[in-house]
């Protein structure tokens, strides 16, 4: 192992300074809106909320090396790409778990002999184990290249947090998005990619960008017709780690009482969930993984989030509010949460307000 110094260059200001050969495909800063009725132990409200996503990118490069497990941050000649408007401002490789662990100190790596690798490569960042950031920020980066690069080159992924090959559920999003090549990439540090194509990461400011919700809605398939009024689904994951087998239970007999079926994600494949919400009036699900199943609703459906306070905006209502999808929040008391997890988005396991999900529920059903 050998430590290497790096000069930092921000993502924005790559290509112009002339790091890489230039733009292969790039999204527009737009701006978008999303609203949602929030409801807690005590009322419902509504929120309007105004954003602008930034401007995405993907680029040519030559002698690209990934230098942690989510493929963030990658050095190109010497040079390491950072991006500043990844998570409220934090720089991705200060805001990367990994790189904690790694002997990094400012810009400074421990770092083996590097292997060239020659064969064209597109390098897609983000935590390729989690089944939303699998699809809104892995997949999500090809909207930024152009589909006659994929029949070329090698699409790697960071399987992170936890290494291996490729899941069933990752092939099955390959196969719908008819992606030719693909899979994932363990040699953090270890490669240098002669000609590789580097993306910005899709989910800048927390948000995923509306840009990339549609692109992955036209390629995983659009419902073809509107929701079937009255079909309320309840997504419900045992050992989900947001509920206590308890309250679990009790918010399952809520949902079942007005109307929802209940059913176990885990049970089903990807086109097996897609089949099930494509007519779906009210879609009900958990803050976590299973809402980027909100992707294959029809436009005018309801969304129904059991979320936190810390995390129901940012992450899920843009999303909804970029497929037109009609939002609402069941809050819980942050009084009553206590630490969870240090580095993953939910650091709190929720109790959820029972009165709150019901005042909801009657809502829902009644419009």
């Amino acid at each position: 192992m050998a430590r290497q110094d790096f000069t930092a260059t921000d993502g924005r200001d790559a290509v112009a300074g002339g790091l890489g050969e230039g733009y292969v495909g790039a999204t527009a800063s737009e701006p978008f809106g999303y609203s949602y009725t929030a409801h807690d132990a005590k009322r419902s409200w509504r929120v309007e909320q105004r954003r602008t996503s930034s401007r995405l990118f993907a680029f040519r490069a030559r002698n690209a090396r990934p230098l942690s497990p989510s493929l963030i941050p990658v050095a190109i000649e010497g040079r390491l790409l950072r991006d500043t408007q990844m998570f409220t401002g934090y720089e991705r490789e200060i805001w990367d778990p990994y790189l904690f662990a790694s002997g990094a100190e400012g810009y400074a790596y421990d770092l083996p002999q590097p292997t060239i690798v020659t064969r064209p490569v597109i390098l897609l960042p983000g935590l390729g184990s989690f089944y939303y950031h699998f699809i809104f920020d892995v997949i999500g980066a090809l909207a930024m290249v152009p589909p006659t690069e994929w029949k070329n080159r090698l699409a790697l992924f960071a399987q992170a947090p936890s290494p291996g090959p490729m899941l069933p559920w990752q092939n099955e999003i390959v196969s719908m998005m008819s992606i030719p090549q693909c899979q994932t990439y363990q040699g953090f540090g270890n490669n240098i990619f002669q000609d590789a194509i580097v993306c910005s990461y899709p989910s800048q400011d927390n948000a995923v960008s509306p840009s990339i919700v549609r692109f992955l809605r036209q390629r995983l398939g659009f419902p073809s017709h509107g929701p079937q009024a009255g079909k309320r689904i309840f997504f419900t994951r045992t050992g989900a780690r947001a509920m206590g087998e308890e309250r679990r239970r009790l918010v399952n007999d809520m949902a079942e009482r007005y109307g929802f079926r209940c059913v176990d994600p885990m049970r089903l494949s990807v086109r097996q969930q897609r089949q099930v919400l494509s007519n779906c009036s009210v879609f009900m699900c958990e803050a976590g993984s299973g809402l980027a199943n909100m992707l294959f609703l029809p436009e005018g459906a309801t969304v129904v989030t059991l979320g936190t306070k810390l995390t129901f905006k940012d992450y899920f209502c843009p999303v909804a509010g970029a497929l037109n999808l009609e939002s609402h929040v069941v809050l819980s008391d942050v009084q009553r949460m206590f630490p969870r997890h240090q580095f993953l988005w939910s650091n709190f396991i929720p109790d959820l307000d029972m009165a709150a999900l019901e005042r909801c529920l009657k809502e829902v059903v009644k419009a």
